[in-house]
Parts: C-alpha cells; sequence; structure tokens
C-alpha cells in the first residue's frame, strides 16, 4: 500500500476556499487561474514509478531479461523526483507491483545479498 500524498489536503482545503468563494459571488478569475497552475505543476512533478519500471522492463533486449537484478542496477536506470536517483523504497514497491520478487542470496560468495527476480512470463 502506498503512503498519502503529502499535499491531498492542501489541494482539498483550496478547492472547499474556491467553493465558498464563488458561493458568496466573488469573481475569482486570478485565484482560479492561480490553482490550475498550482494543479499543472503538481501533475508535472508527479512520477509514476510502477511506470516508469514497466517501460524500464519492456526496454530490456530479451537475453537480459532472465536474470536478476539488485536494486542499485535498477535505481541508476531511472529517474528520480527531487533527485538524481529515486528512492530506493519506492523503486522496490514499483517492482513489487510489476510482478518481480524480492530474494537474498545467503551464500558465503553472495553476502547476504538482495536481488530481484523479474515476473515470469507465459
Amino acid at each position: 500500500m502506498q503512503p498519502p500524498q503529502i499535499d491531498a489536503h492542501l489541494r482539498k482545503s483550496l478547492t472547499n476556499l474556491l467553493d465558498i468563494a464563488t458561493k458568496n459571488g466573488n469573481r475569482l478569475t486570478d485565484d482560479t487561474e492561480l490553482a490550475r497552475r498550482i494543479e499543472l505543476r503538481h501533475q508535472r512533478r508527479k512520477i509514476d514509478y510502477h511506470e516508469e519500471v514497466k517501460k524500464w522492463y519492456a526496454a530490456l533486449p530479451p537475453a537480459m531479461r532472465n536474470r536478476r537484478f539488485s536494486i542499485a542496477e535498477i535505481c541508476r536506470c531511472l529517474q528520480g523526483r527531487y533527485r538524481d536517483r529515486p528512492a530506493a523504497r519506492m523503486v522496490a514497491a514499483a517492482l513489487r507491483m510489476n510482478g518481480f520478487m524480492a530474494c537474498r542470496d545467503w551464500t558465503a560468495a553472495g553476502r547476504n545479498s538482495r536481488y530481484w527476480l523479474p515476473p515470469q512470463e507465459n
């Protein structure tokens, strides 16, 4: 389950204020324009990691799809929201949504490292 959006309550209170102002008969052309710009800015910044992982995996050649991936190499292939690389927990959640399975290498050579197995193709 994804965490709730931080600014959802701000958007809700902004729409409530706009509704109250329009009921009172005030003309808020500038404020509605401002609300529209805020909404567009929010939509541009939003990154759907589920879709990004899907695109990344579809772009891989078939020979590279049947191997295990580390979270670090997947993060290097994706663009983050606030920095160059996305957070590992966001990528891990997107991988789970796309059918990847988390496993660990318990051997001495693997040093207990975690890796991700791709979804089984039918």
